[in-house]
């Protein structure tokens, strides 16, 4: 069995074994899809099962004690909410099922059924698996057993069962589980948004996910959330209503009774509710809820809104309406009503559409309404309404404004009453001190601080009266320190810090504005000190605080104003710059006095304030130079980085390092504005302060690296100085460059004559430079490490060269700026040498690009002459040009002698044989231009030359260059030998073709060709393979030029062809073109009687041309003969590969009837009788050669030749007779056929005898 029908079988059972497994997979869905259908429909027709009342009330309890147990815990209710409510919902179930639990042990152990809702995604799945393989094992039963229960009987019990047993609560769906996404979502980018309560947020965050989750997996998401719209939809929706009725509609008493008889009335629902159902206990919490909120709206319109009543009434109103929520929200479901009772109250204003800024009464009702609520939260535990409560009340108070018809005195007491009600409600449990305080309670204590000041500074008040306010509560909280012994407690660093911030914020209140800064710096910094005196961290940490707040204002007074300094004379901001160092300063040294008792973070910042104070000294010294000199700021820059580096050396320091470096860019911006002041980069144009600074930065960044090295400093800075100093022995090369710039913008394209000014000064400059730079690395190499002072002194070395050729070019251009470009011969050597013998490649490149100096000389001498021609060139273009092709040539020289390898040494390899290639050649331009019709003699001169120097050289480029050359004389020959055949001069042709034959000749005789015995191996095997051809169209061009006959030419042709085929001597030369030959050979001889047949020779020259036509023709016959009789051994091997003898011999005779017939009609008129008789002839020749074995083949061509003359007679030669004439010819015919056949039977009998 083949491969193929092995992979053939293959196919064909995987392909079955797919069609098996989908049917297979199609009837089990099928039956998943029927029975899920019978499932929806038993479904729909079995009622639901609901829990028992009394069942309901014990869960209830048993979640309530859960809920209290898990707060006084500290844990969550929401996290210990569902176990509770899953094991009871179990507990709930079990007598529920008991009748179809045991009509369910009838069944076996792996039918499918839910026993309670709310199970996790993960039972799910495991259960549609275990339905999956349960539904396998029955089908596979089912089979195995016929006789066993019927599927649809199994199914339907099975269907029965599972309706039994599910419980009243839904799964969650899809709607649910989208909106509960969605909500998810909201609340966390709002929450997100409030970053700076994120601590309390996160909280209030997952309380309200898990309370969201609980309805959740009760099924009643949809009612949740749908409740809440609906409270949210009527508030605003009775919010309006209230207030077009009380526009429009009833009078004063009428518009308050109704607003609060509905309130009542929904109250008194929500009561109702509350006592019949317990499942309905959230909605009567929510509908309660809604009642309180209609009466907030009532009180709220009939008092500040609409002003009905005076303010006192309205207040009462709505202090009336907070007690009656408090009430209810102790009596029943505190959460809900207490929690959407403080949102609708705070935010009523907004509701209403007055919530432009807060009024007396309005301050007042949120402190009683958030004191109830601070109250609720601590009565029913659940901290989360106090953090609302806080949140809501601040953020009302910062978003609407105190309205100015508030008194201050009066808006100063009621802020302080939300400020000691929330530091009570955080430090205090009740009427006892926290024993610790959670992060949540130290956010919320120093906010409420934190706001408190704010808000007292934004009220449009005496200053004496907010600063009194501040020293009052400073003094109160002070008391309450003492009078409680809170300093040990841990209540105590958080009073303290509260204490030390309201006494800063008098002193900023009553301290002059210019100096406020300044004395909240030196409060912080004596905290600072008490703190580390009495290892306080807390009150380390208020100085800290207050120390930074005043360190940023003071540097932000210093950046707006200190520009004014300059012109206006105030001193304020001197002052300011002067203490911001000082206390900088003292805030180190007072960290690092204490360092053993400070942090690691401590410690950190007293290094950066002794980086802060290193750069203002830095900055200070600036100051002061520029304000007294602005030109010598760049020089005198020295000062201040000098001073940063010692301090950086001294303690360490990293930035002190940076505001050096960036000292150092005065130096470089100085020689940069000089540069642009003078408009040139020369350095010996510059000004003496432009030379200063240069020097200063020549010598920091040499120098830099070494103070590094001597203070073992370490990092980025010293990388950077090594950097800096490894750029140091980069810029002489910038300088040369800039140089080299301004000489093209003035002397090349400016066309100023070089002179010895200040271009040519700055170059001696820079090599003084180098010089020096030299001589430094020789006085200090021992600070270095061999590596990197090889490459510096490569550097120098690199940039020397460059120098030494800019300058000699530079001095021989101011000399005699004509011979520059001659020139430019020295410098190539000379950089040659040194870059191949040194090591230096750059320095061996830019030798190399020297060369384009003699470019650049001939193109300006083009522009000069307009042609190229090397007679018409000046005298140093000509001189350039040697100097060109000797420094070509001399280049791989150079290269040999210092015995250097490398690309640069391969390519001066090329370049030289480009030289050599090129001499063979370089008389061809000018024989062309002059010369034309003989530039075929000039071409085979080339390729003597180039013969010659192959010879000498055994370079392999003039080998190539050889054949080409070779090539293209022939072809040139070729074309103006042809030339001649129009009419053109024959002697350029006559010429060519001597020249050529002469020196093929030559070539031949010296090389000894014709003794070779591998011509294969033979360098010139392409011109042996050749030069036969070549002889053949020289002797067919002489013949044609002797005779004026193309036949003549032909033929000879032909004979040369053949004399080369059958001549032994030539057999090694001609071996791998003997066919070509042998063809050739046969076209020569057979075109003669072709052309004269078709009459395509020309025939001008009446018989003695036919004569010699005829005699063409014979001759060509007599080759032909030769090639198809003759027994030559290279005859037999062509006639064994392309043609057989007897096809040969056919083609011989076929080719002498058209000969003959041709010669015939050159005579006579065409196919005249006499061609009748000589085929009669032929065929009687023929039919007696058939007598010879080696001619029977004949036969048939005999015959085909007696049928032609036959159908010629009777056909073509009769019409033209005579009766006469026709007798005669038919009794001739008659004759001679009848003669040949006696002849004929004769010889044949004694050849059979």
């Amino acid at each position: 069995m083949s491969d193929y029908d092995i992979l053939q079988r293959k196919i064909e059972a995987l392909e079955s074994a797919i069609s098996a497994s989908r049917e297979q997979f199609s009837a089990q869905l099928g039956a998943l899809k029927d029975e899920l259908g019978a499932l929806r429909k038993l479904s729909a027709a079995t009622p639901e099962i609901s829990q028992p009342a009394e069942t309901a009330v014990q869960q209830d309890k048993v979640n309530k004690d859960t809920l209290a147990s898990a707060q006084v815990n500290r844990v969550p209710a929401s996290e210990a909410e569902p176990s509770t409510v899953a094991a009871n919902t179990v507990t709930a179930s079990t007598a529920a099922t008991s009748t179809a639990a045991a009509s369910r042990a009838d069944q076996p152990a792996d039918t499918p059924y839910r026993t309670t809702s709310g199970y996790t995604k993960e039972q799910k799945t495991s259960e549609n698996k275990a339905t999956e393989n349960t539904s396998t094992e029955n089908t596979s039963q089912r089979q195995q057993a016929p006789e066993e229960q019927a599927p649809e009987e199994q199914t339907q019990e099975a269907r029965t069962q599972e309706a039994q047993t599910s419980l009243v609560e839904a799964e969650p769906g899809f709607v649910s589980m989208m909106l509960s996404n969605a909500a998810k979502s909201i609340i966390a980018y709002l929450l997100s948004s409030l970053s700076i309560f994120a601590a309390p947020m996160q909280e209030l965050y997952h309380r309200l996910i898990k309370l969201y989750s609980h309805y959740q997996k009760q099924g009643k998401a949809p009612v949740f959330l749908m409740t809440l719209g609906g409270l949210i939809t009527l508030t605003v929706g009775f919010g309006y209503l209230l207030q077009y009725s009380f526009s429009t509609l009833f009078n004063d008493t009428l518009k308050a009774l109704t607003g609060f008889v509905i309130g009542a009335g929904i109250i008194g629902l929500g009561v109702l509710l509350s006592k019949k159902e317990t499942v309905f206990k959230d909605y009567a919490a929510s509908v309660i809820a809604l009642g309180l909120i209609f009466n907030y709206l009532t009180a709220y319109f009939i008092g500040p809104y609409y002003g009905i009543v005076g303010e006192a009434t309205g207040f009462m109103l709505l202090l009336a309406v907070t007690l009656v929520s408090f009430s209810l929200a102790i009596i029943f479901e505190t959460r809900v009503v207490s929690a959407i009772t403080l949102i609708g109250g705070v935010f009523m204003p907004f509701i209403v559409g007055d919530a432009q800024s807060a009024g007396m009464v309005f301050l007042a009702y949120l402190l009683v309404l958030s004191l109830g609520n601070l109250y609720l939260s601590h009565r029913i535990k659940w901290p989360t309404l106090a953090t609302i409560t806080f949140f809501l009340s601040l953020s009302v108070i910062e978003f609407i404004g105190i309205s100015d018809t508030v008194y201050p005195l009066a808006a100063i007491a009621l802020l302080s009453g939300f400020f000691y009600a929330y530091i009570g409600f955080w430090s205090f449990n009740g009427l006892r001190l926290k024993e610790s305080l959670s992060k949540q309670d130290l956010t919320i204590l120093i906010a409420n601080v934190f706001y408190f000041i704010y808000v007292i500074m934004q009220l449009k008040a005496d200053d004496y009266l907010i600063a009194g306010t501040f020293i009052v509560h400073a003094v109160l909280l002070a008391g309450v320190i003492k009078a409680l012994h809170l300093i040990k407690s841990s209540a105590g660093p958080i009073y303290m810090l509260m204490l030390g911030l309201l006494v800063a914020s008098a002193v900023f209140v009553l301290a002059p504005a210019d100096v406020t800064s300044i004395v909240w710096a030196i409060e912080g910094l004596a905290m600072l000190y008490i703190g580390f005196r009495y290892n306080h961290r807390l009150i380390r940490a208020e100085g800290y605080v207050i120390y930074t707040v005043a360190m940023l204002g003071l540097l932000w007074q210093g950046i707006l104003a200190f520009d004014s300094a300059l012109y206006s004379g105030v001193a304020w901001h001197w002052i300011n710059l002067a203490a911001f160092g000082a206390l900088s300063f003292v805030a180190y040294r007072i960290i690092y006095t204490f360092k053993g008792e400070a942090t690691a973070a401590e410690l950190k910042a007293a290094f950066i304030q002794n980086e802060i104070f290193t750069f203002w000294g830095a900055l200070a010294f600036s100051l002061v130079i520029v304000w007294n000199t602005h030109e010598a700021m760049a020089v005198l820059a020295v000062v201040p980085l000098l001073w940063c580096f010692y301090r950086a050396a001294r303690h360490q320091l990293k930035f002190a390092q940076f505001s050096g470096y960036l000292l150092a860019l005065a130096f470089a911006g100085r020689v940069l504005f000089g540069m642009f002041d003078v408009g040139s980069t020369i350095i010996t144009e510059q000004s003496v302060i432009s030379w200063l600074a240069l020097l200063e930065l020549l010598v920091f960044v040499w120098g830099i690296t070494f103070y590094y090295q001597r203070y073992e400093l370490s990092g980025r800075g010293k990388a950077l100085a090594l950097k800096l100093h490894r750029a140091f022995f980069y810029l002489p090369l910038v300088f040369i460059i800039s140089g080299l710039l301004v000489v093209l913008e003035r002397n090349v394209f400016g066309l100023d004559r070089p002179a010895f000014s200040t271009v040519w000064f700055d170059f001696v400059f820079i090599a003084g430079l180098i010089i020096s730079a030299q001589r430094l690395i020789s006085l200090s190499q021992k600070f270095y490490e061999p590596d990197m002072l090889a490459h510096y002194r490569y550097i120098l070395k690199e940039t020397s060269s460059l120098l030494i050729s800019t300058l000699f070019l530079y001095t021989v251009a101011i000399l005699s700026p004509q011979w520059m470009f001659n020139a430019a011969m020295l410098p190539l050597l000379y950089l040659l040498h040194r870059g191949t013998k040194e090591k230096l490649p750059l320095t061996e490149l830019l030798a190399w690009l020297h060369l384009g100096f003699y470019a650049i000389m001939t193109l300006s001498s083009y522009k000069l002459v307009g042609n190229l021609h090397f007679s018409s060139q000046p005298l140093p273009t000509m001189i350039g040009w040697v100097q060109a092709l000797l420094s070509a040539w001399a280049l791989h020289w150079v290269y040999q002698r210092n015995k250097s390898s490398g690309a640069g040494h391969v390519l001066s390899g090329y370049v030289r044989t480009g030289v050599y290639l090129l001499i063979p050649v370089l008389l061809l331009p000018r024989a062309w231009r002059l010369y034309e019709a003989y530039f075929s003699v000039a071409l085979w001169g080339s390729f003597a030359i180039s013969w010659l120097m192959y010879k000498k050289l055994k370079v392999a480029a003039l080998l190539k260059e050889l054949k080409l050359l070779f090539i293209a004389a022939i072809l040139s020959t070729v074309v103006i030998s042809f030339s001649a055949l129009s009419g053109a001069n024959e002697l350029p042709g006559l010429l060519a073709i001597s020249a050529g034959i002469l020196m093929v000749s030559v070539f031949h005789y010296i090389e000894k060709t014709l003794a070779l015995r591998k011509i294969n191996a033979s360098p010139y095997y392409l011109l042996q393979l050749i030069s036969p051809y070549f002889y053949a169209f020289a002797i067919a061009s002489l013949s044609y030029a002797v005779s004026a006959q193309l036949a003549i030419a032909l033929v000879m042709t032909g004979l040369f062809f053949l004399y080369l085929v059958q001549e032994s001597r030539f057999i090694n030369v001609m071996r791998d073109s003997l066919g070509i030959a042998y063809g050739l050979a046969w076209l020569g001889l057979v075109s003669v009687p072709i052309l004269i047949l078709y009459q395509m020779i020309p025939q001008a020259g009446g018989l003695s041309t036919a004569s010699i036509l005829i005699v063409a023709s014979l001759v060509s016959f007599a080759g032909l003969w030769h090639l198809t009789h003759q027994r030559v051994g290279v005859y037999r091997v062509f006639a064994q590969k392309v043609f057989s003898c007897k096809i040969q011999y056919w083609i011989f005779h076929l080719l002498v009837v058209v000969g003959y017939m041709g010669a015939l009609n050159l005579i006579f008129t065409d196919w005249s009788v006499g061609t009748t008789i000589a085929l009669l002839i032929h065929a009687v020749i023929l039919l007696f050669l058939t007598l010879s074995d080696k001619y029977s083949g004949l036969l048939r061509l005999s015959i085909a030749l007696y049928i032609i003359t036959a159908v010629k007679v009777i056909f073509h030669d009769m019409g033209d007779f005579e009766n006469i004439h026709k007798v005669i010819a038919l009794m001739c015919i008659g004759s001679i056929l009848m003669a040949a056949a006696f002849i004929f039977q004769k010889l044949r009998n004694k050849q059979i005898s």
